[in-house]
């Protein structure tokens, strides 16, 4: 799997934290407070009344703000959420079919000798989708303390099998995520050595952006083996580019 995920493991080290998101929230409650306070200033020895008539008014404009962001910030986790989704469901259908097009008698064969197998990439493919459901049932991935295996795939029609299974678990695991998970930091790491400490929002869209990735890797395999390919976000030159 660490072959696979391409984290630079210099970024982090076990001794950094991970940075946090600026709120607006917080810049806009201050502002409004160094406003009230110039305002009291200028009005507590002219008329307690008008001091008291200013406060109440901010009051309510902080409030008015605070409901507004948060609201603002729901809506925005809950779309981010309903595209992670949108777009998993796109990407599977692109993918399973390119993932139908290996075949069985290619497992073994590999255009380097360091390169993966036809096996192992399409396995990993088959996979990712469940990397989603991971990521929000858990705050961290240790390789040392859980190695990672291949699953043993022998045919496409496994293949399919996992893929399909994978995916129904990133699916359902993104319908019943919250905002509140999205915002929290997850870990990949090999013991005391960090490669990376992301949101899990972050790491989905990794996971996405990765099952493309090794999507297209695939595709150029299959080229290479005179395999007809399947179109993805057109036509290829097997099937009427």
């Amino acid at each position: 799997m660490r072959e696979h995920l391409h984290f630079d493991s210099k970024k982090k080290t076990s001794g950094e934290s991970p940075a946090r998101r600026e709120t607006p929230l917080l810049h806009t409650i201050i502002i409004i407070l160094i406003f009230h306070f110039i305002l009291r200033i200028l009005f507590i020895s002219i008329n307690q009344d008008c001091h008291r008539v200013v406060s109440a008014l901010l009051f309510l404009c902080i409030l008015n703000q605070t409901e507004k962001l948060m609201s603002l910030t729901e809506t925005k986790s809950l779309a981010i959420l309903d595209l992670f989704l949108k777009e998993l469901e796109k990407e599977a259908s692109t993918t399973r079919n390119i993932l139908a097009a290996v075949p069985n008698d290619k497992y073994d064969w590999r255009p380097h000798p360091k390169s993966m197998s036809v096996k192992q990439l399409a396995t990993h493919i088959g996979e990712l989708p469940g990397w989603i459901a991971m990521t929000i049932a858990t705050d961290e991935l240790d390789f040392a303390a859980q190695p990672y295996q291949h699953q043993n795939i022998e045919n496409t029609s496994e293949l399919l099998a996992y893929f399909e299974r994978c995916y129904l678990e990133g699916k359902e695991a993104l319908k019943k995520a919250t905002e509140e998970q999205l915002l929290q930091n997850w870990t990949l790491r090999n013991g005391d050595e960090i490669y990376s400490v992301s949101t899990k929002e972050e790491v989905i869209r990794m996971s996405l952006s990765q099952l493309i990735h090794h999507r297209a890797q695939l595709g150029v395999f299959l080229r290479l083996l005179n395999v007809p390919l399947p179109g993805s976000y057109g036509p290829t030159a097997d099937n009427g580019f």
